[in-house]
């Protein structure tokens, strides 16, 4: 009995250290990030966003060109996207410059039209929403989280980074932010300013890159 009882918690012990293995090598695997964009580097979008929203609108680099384009990444399940949704909304909603664009970008694959529809009447998503399946616009302006936000002038990046410092990078949130670095950046561009803080690292969800 002593024997088999020896056994059994050795098969145990293997067969929970070999697991624990593989859960650590799969942890460890790093996304195929693509390489960051300098900021006000021209980005040639001609071949990644013409296409229609979930509304059927078109959209095209030669519009975009005309606006400030505000991209913010979201995510169907990503709790830091998802409690941003109403900040987002309200800065959007609080905006009264017309040349403002504010859109919604899936970027993880796999997400259908009747997903992110559904995923933007719950969070009251009132903005245009497209599906970056083959995550070229990501790749190309730079978005590495869901979360992160992009602002574009003359399609190039002004500002690339955090909504507001409501989330600090290792998780912790603040109960109020105390720098709202997306709407400075918006503030700034409708005064004809630069951007005092051009970039900031984001707390999120990683993108998937495809590899």
């Amino acid at each position: 009995m002593v024997t088999f009882r020896f056994r059994t918690t050795r098969c145990c012990l293997v067969a929970c250290f070999l697991f624990f293995l593989s859960i650590s090598g799969r942890a460890e695997e790093k996304l195929a990030l693509p390489k960051l964009p300098n900021l006000d580097e021209t980005i040639s979008l001609e071949d990644i966003i013409s296409t229609s929203d979930l509304r059927g609108t078109i959209h095209s680099a030669t519009n975009w060109k005309a606006h400030t384009v505000v991209l913010v990444f979201i995510g169907l399940e990503c709790p830091v996207a998802n409690a941003y949704a109403p900040e987002v909304m309200a800065q959007k909603n609080a905006s009264k410059d017309e040349k403002v664009l504010w859109l919604g970008i899936h970027s993880e694959p796999g997400v259908t039209k009747e997903a992110a529809t559904k995923h933007a009447a719950e969070y009251k998503l009132t903005m245009p929403i497209l599906l970056d399946a083959e995550q070229k616009l990501a790749a190309a302006v730079g978005a590495q989280k869901l979360g992160q936000v992009v602002v574009l002038q003359d399609l190039q990046v002004v500002y690339r980074g955090r909504i507001d410092d409501r989330f600090a990078t290792n998780g912790k949130r603040r109960d109020e932010p105390s720098t709202h670095e997306l709407k400075d950046a918006l503030t700034a561009l409708a005064k004809d300013q630069p951007v005092a803080v051009r970039e900031t690292e984001a707390y999120g969800c990683p993108i998937p890159f495809k590899k």
